[in-house]
């Protein structure tokens, strides 16, 4: 069996979803039928915005999608993320959501976005590009599955290799692991479902997901319209995604 895929298949056959139901499967029997939407190279943004697949995974190319103050590589530890004074990060994570829910702010109570100093991104997008949003990271609490949800632009977005432990299953179809970049096409309806290596504990059962969502000239239609016509989220009717 191909290593990649081998490795990949043991992951989603062994480890740990906090509790979750998952159709392991399913998806098993769909990673082995989309092997040809990982890219064992170098990240490139123009050669994904080239192709015609929704989503590819570019393997263990986080470095070349972002960097990390003047040295350059992202940290291979949590240790430099200082996020707070006490040391279990989920709580920090908690407590943000819940500071944001308190004024207004409706959102999951284990997730929030945090600009972290230090991370930029790498993108060359060149002479093609309309607009980046900047650099963000979503930091999230244990495992579940997200709602169907679409981005307004092309997607790129990576695991820390600091995330250990973590990994995600986007559309039941292909999976990110840590140093793993995702480019998702605009306009693409996905899915996340969150998992952890086996024995990892409760504590450290929390993830950051970083990256940038782009939009080029060719796509500002698409995204005009998606601003002002998008009627997909958790609420139907509504039109907050992400």
């Amino acid at each position: 069996m191909d290593p990649l895929m081998k490795r990949l298949k043991t992951l989603v056959g062994e480890e740990e979803y906090c509790g979750n139901n998952v159709d392991i499967a399913a998806c098993l029997q769909k990673l082995g039928r989309t092997r040809d939407l990982y890219i064992e190279s170098t990240f490139s943004f123009a050669d994904a915005v080239n192709t015609n697949a929704a989503v590819l995974v570019y393997v263990g190319a986080s470095n070349e999608a972002a960097g990390y103050r003047k040295v350059g590589r992202l940290p291979l530890t949590s240790a430099h993320l200082k996020l707070a004074s006490r040391s279990r990060i989920a709580t920090y994570i908690e407590d943000r959501a819940q500071a944001f829910y308190d004024v207004g702010v409706e959102g999951p109570l284990d997730q929030c976005v945090q600009t972290i100093p230090g991370y930029h991104s790498r993108l060359d997008v060149g002479d093609a590009l309309a607009h980046v949003f900047p650099h963000e990271m979503w930091l999230q609490v244990g495992s579940r599955e997200t709602p169907m949800l679409a981005d307004h632009g092309r997607t790129v977005a990576y695991l820390p290799p600091c995330q250990k432990s973590a990994f995600k299953i986007w559309i039941f179809v292909v999976i990110q692991h840590p140093e793993d970049v995702v480019f998702v096409n605009h306009l693409v309806y996905h899915e996340v479902t969150r998992g952890y290596q086996k024995g990892t504990p409760t504590k450290n059962r929390w993830d950051a997901v970083g990256g940038n969502v782009v939009i080029l000239h060719q796509d500002l239609v698409f995204a005009h319209r998606y601003a002002t016509r998008a009627a997909a989220a958790v609420i139907k009717g509504s039109r907050d995604v992400w």
